[in-house]
């Protein structure tokens, strides 16, 4: 229930769909937006999605684990450092190869007439050449060989990453839902806020309190 009540809050404190009143394009022409245009427009959407990273960042530290890697302790990633850099650069050197693989497929020299054709080449070129690298360099790495003062370094590195990866796919998921929901009415959304989520805030609020206080007696 914390985590919906959060979620929903967190959405109307970003302006996102369903709660982006303030810029109702079909009623108010995107409101606050028609006064501004170069880069305070910009500084307007780059402060919405700062929000959103901000807030999705708050999410995954409160309730998806933080930086840890799901079903991994700091632990299990420092002993098993060896291993698992062999799985991370395999897997990378896979991932980048066939994405390279498929631009270059989609390169059609007579589909454009200016050099926008050759941007599969540029982008596909370089990271066929990565994965071919890291697989050669995987080939060569001996796990035997791993120093001990690596592994913290690993660890803390995997940590970041998933760190990263969760709060991207809670951005995702605000993006998501703007695609998906349409907006409230005024009156709408004053009656769920105040008949729905503060009610629902408040029971959580004290059913947590009533157990904290119950466990420590």
């Amino acid at each position: 229930l914390a985590f919906v009540l959060f979620l929903v809050a967190s959405f109307a404190e970003t302006n996102r769909t369903p709660f982006d009143l303030p810029e109702g394009e079909s009623e108010l022409v995107a409101g606050y937006h028609v006064e501004y245009s170069s880069m305070k427009f910009a500084l307007f959407m780059m402060g919405e999605y700062i929000a959103i990273i901000v807030a999705s960042a708050v999410i995954v530290s409160l309730f998806f684990g933080g930086w840890q890697v799901p079903f991994f302790t700091t632990d299990d990633l420092i002993s098993g450092a060896p291993g698992y850099l062999r799985i991370v650069g395999y897997g990378f050197a896979a991932f980048s190869t066939l994405a390279g693989i498929f631009l270059i497929s989609k390169f059609r020299p007579k589909k454009y007439r200016d050099a926008r054709r050759f941007e599969v080449l540029v982008l596909g070129l370089p990271a066929v050449f990565a994965g071919l690298a890291v697989g050669g360099l995987m080939n060569l790495y001996d796990p035997a060989a791993f120093p001990t003062w690596a592994g913290p370094i690993f660890a803390a590195a995997a940590q970041v990453a998933a760190f990263l990866a969760k709060v991207f796919f809670s951005c995702f998921f605000f993006i998501w839902v703007r695609w998906t929901l349409p907006r409230f009415r005024y009156d709408q959304l004053m009656s769920f806020g105040w008949k729905g989520m503060l009610p629902l805030s408040l029971a959580n609020l004290a059913v947590t309190g009533l157990l904290l206080l119950r466990s420590t007696h």
